[in-house]
């Protein structure tokens, strides 16, 4: 019986985010009682040079309503354009509090935020968003390479001028074949953390064989109903648990949901 004050007593989850990203959340998983290991599955590599620089001026001037999908999109975006001026006079969006976080830490001010794990939809509920108050308007979007389309295509269909741009590219980490074993024989996880459906293919990707149905077996915490459709195509076979909110607390009290399965297993 675990205490209500630790309810991830016994569960080792594993944390899958970039290098740097992923501190916070494993410090709520050890204060809620549980084992946190780390292994990254997606490097995030800032894409920069004048003519980008440039490119991501020109949409901003251009813009009256700026939108960041990320908090890589954010922070990257406040390296490149260091003066928090330059958002000024616009609506400034942000998919998720860890992006407007971000933002209002980079000194921008009146950060709108949403708080679904559905990012591209709930975007597109906001009344700022909405047709008839968007109109002709320019929108730029700030995001990663390969970034969904729904949200460009929708607002251009509302009759936006859409400018998308791309200041960094996800790649897969090269862990050794001992590495990824050693995850599904030695460390293996109760619970394995995906925030992102690159990072859930690239989890697929480096996984030998002989280690799969280890794998495909293992339950899931994802941050949206989405990628744990992409989950069950790709075979796994528990039901995901989702995060209610798209935050470090919304994971963790889903984790502690798959913690009570665990043990009623157990």
């Amino acid at each position: 019986m675990t205490r209500p004050d630790r309810p991830l007593e016994g569960i080792t989850v594993l944390v899958t985010r970039p290098t740097g990203q992923g501190e916070g959340l494993c410090r709520e998983i050890e204060a809620a009682g549980g084992r946190a290991a780390s292994f990254t599955l997606l490097v995030i590599r800032p894409v920069d040079d004048a003519a980008l620089r440039q490119r991501m001026q020109d949409a901003v001037d251009s813009s009256a309503a700026i939108i960041f999908i990320s908090r890589n999109a954010a922070e990257i975006a406040l390296r490149m354009l260091p003066e928090p001026a330059a958002f000024a006079g616009r609506t400034v969006i942000a998919a998720g509090p860890a992006t407007r976080e971000a933002l209002i830490k980079g000194g921008v001010e009146n950060v709108i935020g949403t708080d679904s794990t559905r990012a591209s939809e709930a975007l597109l509920d906001r009344p700022e968003l909405d047709g008839g108050r968007i109109g002709s308007a320019g929108v730029a979007i700030i995001r990663g390479e390969g970034g969904r389309e729904l949200l460009a295509e929708e607002l251009t269909r509302r009759g936006a001028r859409v400018k998308v741009v791309e200041i960094y590219r996800r790649e897969a980490p090269s862990p050794t074949p001992e590495q990824v074993h050693a995850l599904w024989r030695e460390v293996r996880p109760d619970i394995v953390v995906i925030t992102s459906a690159t990072a859930l293919y690239n989890l697929v990707a480096i996984t030998a064989d002989d280690d799969r149905p280890l794998l495909f077996g293992t339950r899931l915490a994802v941050m949206s109903e989405r990628i744990g459709d992409i989950a069950a195509e790709l075979g796994f076979s528990k039901p995901p648990l989702v995060a209610a909110a798209p935050s470090d607390s919304g994971l963790v009290r889903a984790i502690a949901k798959g913690a009570e399965l665990i043990q009623y297993d157990r």
